[in-house]
């Protein structure tokens, strides 16, 4: 797993909106037309009233293409500085290589994980109390019972009044995922479909697919869920290829096996407050595996 990537400003999301719309051949689809245009006006063929038709005709897929981009760029920047301006969103915390916490204006606590961003105001205006997460980030929502504490993301909106929850979303992630400690929660995905709305209660979480913008609910919370904010790991009878996916999320490291022995393993352990490799040199011990650690990011299972 490579390290997650801080993320960007609005530029890198208008960017990556029209990444997301192909242009391929336009610029052979109009040196074409435009050689074709000259060919007939030369010869005479063609009065200017007909040329502006057949050239309409002719590529009006590509002007409606470009039109609908143009239509989806204006979309996203209005929305995200309706969004700044309108909630006084002035105030930027960040963290690189190591997680954080933060106190907001309303005494709500923020830890954030590393490679995360939260946008948000100096002082909440009475009617909502509105922040912008890029990464992952937990909340521990003060609670108001007038005024709502809304989290929004490049994929969803999540309202609440007072409770706990989690938010992953990273930018580099196809997915979204949303996990209620305490409390109840409202999530919202950025999507025309009717269904795209779930109430989350306590030990509940739902994933939100950024292709399609579906939501999934499920009530079997994973006990690691919270992990990179308690530095508490639990394992039930975990198999070992789950165990290995949990610490390549957690230590953004790469975990590589030498041999089909660990297919069958399962592991049942709790570990608290240990660095990398402490904790490899744990389950070494405990499942009798021989792990020798290349680099800073790579693993190798034996």
């Amino acid at each position: 797993m490579n390290p997650r990537k801080r993320p960007g400003n609005l530029a890198e999301k208008i960017k990556r909106t029209l990444e997301n719309h192909s242009f391929e051949g336009v610029d052979e689809n109009w040196s074409r037309m435009r050689q074709d245009l000259d060919s007939k006006i030369r010869s005479n063929d063609l009065r200017t009233g007909e040329i502006t038709g057949m050239w309409f005709q002719r590529h009006r897929s590509l002007i409606f293409q470009i039109a609908a981009s143009i239509v989806i760029i204006l979309v996203v920047s209005l929305f995200f500085i309706q969004y700044r301006s309108g909630n006084h969103i002035e105030d930027r915390f960040v963290t690189d290589d190591n997680a954080g916490d933060i106190i907001l204006q309303d005494s709500t606590r923020v830890w954030l994980n590393r490679y995360s961003t939260l946008d948000y105001p100096k002082k909440f205006p009475r009617k909502q109390r509105l922040v912008i997460l890029s990464g992952e980030g937990y909340f521990k929502v003060k609670s108001y019972s007038t005024t709502p504490f809304i989290v929004v993301t490049n994929t969803s909106k999540i309202e609440v009044l007072g409770t706990e929850f989690n938010v992953m979303a990273f930018k580099s992630d196809n997915f979204e995922r949303i996990s209620v400690a305490r409390g109840v929660v409202s999530v919202k995905a950025f999507s025309d479909q009717t269904d795209s709305a779930v109430t989350l209660y306590e030990g509940e979480h739902c994933i939100i697919n950024k292709e399609d913008y579906t939501v999934s609910k499920f009530s079997n919370p994973s006990p690691n869920d919270y992990a990179w904010k308690t530095k508490r790991l639990v394992f039930s009878n975990t198999p070992v290829l789950r165990v290995a996916e949990t610490l390549e999320e957690l230590y953004d490291c790469t975990i590589l096996f030498g041999n089909d022995r660990c297919d069958s393993l399962s592991l049942t352990a709790t570990y608290n407050n240990l660095d990398l490799d402490q904790l490899i040199s744990a389950i070494g011990l405990t499942l009798d595996l021989k792990i020798e650690r290349k680099n800073d990011t790579l693993i190798v299972i034996e």
